[in-house]
């Protein structure tokens, strides 16, 4: 059997379409796979500034001001957890560099954007390789340094694979400028500026860096100094002295010239507090404020108020003051300290003094009479005139109880021969202030006593008897009966002295006084005669009489 083949045209045709074919169809295989690369290149990114945006929600505080920027690198996200140690690149299918820089720009409103790239300084960056070496920097990633002060290089940490300390460890200092950055020996204090410390370290050709952003900034807020002070202060000024708004002087830690700005006016007519405002701002944006508050015064017054303002038991004294500064009070000749109340029991003028911060002392006064603790009182008065309480014919007693406070509620007596008595028998209130009653003594007793009870509108109490006050009142209406141990009738001359006699007859001769009126001395010729002495030795009166004109 004849087995015929493919011709070498035929052969050659084959391929031909084939390859056709082949060119057709490759390239958008080719473009398909390329795209896929690329989008898992764009998840890598935003796993990366993921990563870097994790790092910076746990790292507010050290995050730079407004307009400054923040390096990272991919390996700094690594040793810190942020980012997968074996993340790849799907474009190279070899993993990220450590070196990859991660850009963290703050803007204003603490807005963040990020940038992830390639170092702009190395074209082809270093492999991934696990043998290469670790570098750990001490302190942050971000270190701040005021201005003006003194720069502390903190270091850093360079392990071999081994674990192993990698003595050297090359640094290298970059200022950031408006084209990039600029390599410089050292890092400036002195004046505002953001730089890049690169750390490197090598081990067997295989190289390491980690990076460190160092800002030069100014936080802190310019001095202000008005008369030595600093911080907010006081001055007190006489109403009607004269005032000048003392200057300012400004000193920062930048060293920059400013110029306090000056608010704020006194009137030293009028009293009251005012304010001075003194502000300074140095280019950093960070701004101070003094405040001068300036006291006007004068002489202070004062007024004494008075609670309750009806009567009472007591009352309550509170000095009370408009004017400015016045913080200390004193009644009478009392220490001046913050207590303006003074509680009193008493009626009477009661004077204050207030004091202000300059010293000048005011004063006032209030006569206070609405204060009622004192009971009523009660006095007793005879109608006529006693002797030693005695009396030979019927008298009254005025019983006059008064309450000029408060006034007077209620008022009761009784009359006994008894110590005392519980007083039952009104007296009628015919006045608010004072009342009086009069009882009758009429009965011969030697023991008559009035009890009276009294109590004013506040309840103020009182309750005593007349004996406890004047003793007994005593009637004796009786005559007594006596004899001569003498004759009665005598003779004398002008101007002679006769002297008699006489023994009271009474069965208690103690409860009898004679005195010279009861003596009636009867004379012949219309003599005159009169009672020169009265001498009492138990029941015997010695009476010496004196004869006047005419015959005895």
């Amino acid at each position: 059997m004849n087995k015929k083949g493919f011709t070498l045209i035929e052969l050659v045709a084959v391929i031909f379409i084939v390859g056709m074919l082949f060119l057709i169809a490759i390239p958008p295989i080719v473009k398909n796979i390329k795209d896929n690369k690329q989008e898992l290149y764009d998840v890598q990114l935003e796993n990366i500034q993921l990563g870097a945006e994790n790092w910076v929600s746990d790292n507010l505080k050290n995050l730079p001001d407004a307009g400054e920027t923040l390096i990272l690198t991919l390996g700094d996200l690594k040793r810190n957890g942020y980012v997968d140690e074996e993340i790849k690149n799907p474009l190279t299918e070899k993993q990220f560099s450590n070196d990859l820089i991660v850009k963290i720009i703050v803007g204003e409103g603490k807005d963040i954007d990020y940038e992830i790239g390639e170092d702009p300084e190395t074209e082809n960056p270093e492999e991934v390789n696990e043998n290469a070496p670790t570098i750990l920097l001490n302190g942050e990633a971000i270190q701040y340094v005021e201005i003006n002060t003194s720069y502390e290089e903190l270091g850093s940490l360079a392990l071999d694979k081994d674990g192993n300390t990698i003595n050297e460890v090359t640094i290298m200092y970059e200022k950031q400028t408006e084209n990039g950055y600029e390599t410089v020996d050292s890092i400036d204090t002195s004046t505002l500026s953001q730089y890049r410390v690169t750390y490197q370290a090598s081990k067997d050709n295989l190289i390491s860096k980690a990076y460190r952003t160092v800002i030069v900034r100014d936080t802190i807020a310019p001095i202000i100094n008005v008369d030595g002070n600093t911080k907010d202060f006081t001055k007190d000024i006489d109403n009607g002295s004269e005032f000048t708004i003392p200057e300012a002087t400004v000193t920062d830690n930048s060293n920059e010239t400013i110029t306090a700005t000056v608010s704020g006016t006194v009137d030293v007519d009028n009293d009251g507090v005012y304010k001075i405002v003194y502000t300074a701002k140095d280019s950093s944006g960070n701004e101070s404020e003094l405040i001068m508050s300036v006291y006007i015064t004068s002489t202070p017054t004062c007024t004494i108020e008075i609670n309750p303002t009806e009567y009472a038991r007591k009352a309550t004294l509170t000095i009370k003051s408009d004017s400015y500064l016045v913080t200390k009070y004193a009644f009478g000749d009392d220490e001046f300290s913050s207590e303006n109340t003074k509680e009193i029991n008493k009626n009477g003028i009661y004077e204050a003094k207030v004091i202000n911060k300059n010293g000048v002392e005011g004063s006032c006064s209030i006569n206070v009479t609405t204060v009622d603790n004192e009971s009523p009182t009660i006095n007793y008065v005879p109608s006529v005139a006693l002797n030693d309480g005695w009396s030979k014919e019927d008298f009254e007693i005025n019983i006059n109880v008064s309450d000029e406070d408060s006034g007077l509620k209620e008022v009761k007596y009784c009359q006994t021969e008894e110590e005392s008595c519980n007083p039952n028998i009104d007296i009628p209130l015919t006045d608010e202030k004072t009342i009086s009653q009069a009882v009758s003594i009429n009965t011969e007793s030697t023991t008559h006593n009035i009890c009276v009870y009294a109590k004013d509108n506040l309840d103020n109490e009182i309750s005593n008897c007349s004996k406890d006050v004047d003793g007994y009142y005593k009637l004796d209406k009786t005559k007594p009966t006596f004899s001569f141990n003498e004759l009665s009738n005598k003779q004398g001359k002008v101007d002679d002295i006769i002297v008699f006699t006489m023994v009271l007859e009474e069965e208690n001769p103690d409860d009898i006084n004679i005195i010279a009126s009861d003596i009636e001395i009867i004379t012949t010729n219309e003599a005159e005669a009169s009672i020169n002495n009265i001498v009492r030795n138990g029941n015997i009166y010695t009476i010496t009489v004196k004869i006047g004109s005419g015959n005895g």
